[in-house]
């Protein structure tokens, strides 16, 4: 289930995407989600580096795609991204792991000061019970950076999305306010 929900929501990417997987422990199997062309950075620790660095050459060159790693110097630690830089970027399970409010924040607003003006952080998360409330958090600690966001809770799972504003709105400081709910679709806009 989790594998359907991971290829829907990537596979609305667009090809050549400048795309960023936070918190990268599942080596190259999401790479294989991902269209054609895609160049991908991987934030992930430097002990997960070292140990999925082989299979994910080969599955970019297979799929076609460029991959670089973002190695944080600490395991729970967020790496030195350049800021609006992606076209997107995705976590599976990463805010469930991130293990408490305060570090799923920081997880999360890092991702999205990487984004380029209106992209989006895509998101599959295990357990509504413990991850909405999280989410809640996370929408509350990055408001001003949270220009929209869309979840459902699908088969035991939260996915969706959350988007940065675009170029014109980014430096205004206006952000938005709500919160998720474990209900089965939860849609803002500001």
């Amino acid at each position: 289930k989790q594998q359907a929900q991971t290829a829907r929501l990537l596979g609305s990417l667009s090809r050549g995407s400048k795309v960023l997987e936070v918190d990268a422990v599942d080596g190259a199997k999401n790479l294989y989600y991902l269209p054609f062309g895609c160049s991908v950075n991987l934030w992930t620790s430097a002990a997960e580096a070292g140990k999925a660095r082989g299979p994910l050459n080969v599955a970019a060159q297979k799929l076609g795609l460029t991959v670089d790693v973002a190695k944080c110097r600490e395991s729970k630690g967020t790496p030195r991204l350049p800021p609006t830089s992606f076209d997107a970027c995705f976590g599976i399970g990463a805010v469930g792991r991130a293990g408490n409010a305060e570090a799923a924040v920081t997880l999360v607003d890092t991702a999205l000061r990487a984004l380029k003006p209106e992209g989006r952080y895509y998101f599959v998360e295990k357990n509504p019970n413990l991850v909405v409330p999280l989410f809640d958090e996370v929408v509350d600690g990055c408001q001003q950076l949270i220009h929209a966001y869309e979840a459902s809770v699908e088969d035991d799972a939260v996915v969706g999305y959350l988007s940065v504003p675009p170029l014109d709105q980014r430096t205004q400081g206006t952000g938005m306010g709500g919160s998720l709910s474990a209900s089965p679709t939860k849609n803002r806009r500001r």
